[in-house]
């Protein structure tokens, strides 16, 4: 499942491409072209869910997007001059400190410039939170991901017509609270940690099996200690199909710092 980015074309007057202060191409910066639509550069980082969750891990390797620096600088030049845009799938050896020990791309974008950009740029300016197993500690590990390269902010159409019938999902017995974390009152919230957000793999008795926190609270101690507290204290009423039988499922949730 990927995370996408949303946005409206926005028509506004060319006299304000001066105060906007920046120049086209520039990543992360808006601009107006010579009709007065906004435009901007900007290269995003998916990496995905994972498919299934693997109980010896409690996080896997996110974008760090609080110090990454993959939206400063140019645009790639040669794709710019000819409004090319496209998205390159790469290999990513992440080390336990959250840094690109090795980038191999294995999906071309089919623009060249847009190819040979991508693996230098994530290597220079990219930072990841590592993963992280159930002990708590930091482990190297080799993923997938899409570099997306954009110039136009562009309207989305939602999906219309019939959907799919979501897949049965287990349900809390209680209420699942920050209490129920075990996170000792009065703990100090790291500066990241507003709310907690996690996933949980849950067997057809209703027992968490799994669980891995979406987004890193900044603290291994206490991302550990989320899934500690869920694995020993969520129960839930299992998923059942339409027959009435119960089935293994998952269940995503989330809680405030109080």
């Amino acid at each position: 499942m990927r995370k996408t980015l949303m946005a409206l074309m926005a028509l506004t007057i060319p006299t304000l491409a001066h105060a906007q202060g920046a120049a086209p191409g520039q990543l992360g910066k808006t601009w107006y072209d010579k009709k007065g639509f906004t435009q901007l550069a900007q290269i995003g980082v998916n990496l995905g869910e994972p498919s299934a969750l693997d109980p010896g891990i409690f996080r896997e390797v996110a974008f760090d997007w609080r110090t990454s620096k993959t939206n400063v600088g140019l645009y790639p030049p040669a794709a710019y001059a000819k409004r090319q845009t496209g998205e390159v799938g790469v290999a990513l050896s992440i080390t336990d400190a959250g840094l690109i020990s090795a980038c191999t791309m294995n999906k071309s974008s089919g623009v060249t410039a847009l190819d040979a950009h991508a693996c230098p740029h994530l290597m220079a300016k990219a930072r990841f939170v590592p993963r992280m197993n159930r002990d708590g500690r930091n482990v190297p590990a080799t993923i997938n991901a899409t570099v997306d390269y954009s110039l136009v902010l562009m309207m989305q159409t939602l999906a219309s017509g019939p959907q799919p019938e979501p897949p049965p999902r287990a349900q809390p017995s209680a209420e699942i609270s920050f209490a129920t974390f075990g996170i000792a009152p009065g703990t100090a919230k790291p500066p990241e940690a507003s709310y907690i957000s996690y996933r949980l793999a849950v067997d057809e008795m209703g027992v968490p099996k799994a669980c891995l926190v979406r987004e890193t609270t900044g603290s291994n101690a206490i991302d550990k200690q989320v899934c500690d507290g869920l694995l020993a204290n969520a129960r839930f009423k299992p998923a059942k199909r339409k027959d009435g039988t119960a089935v293994a499922s998952e269940y995503w949730g989330g809680a405030y710092w109080p």
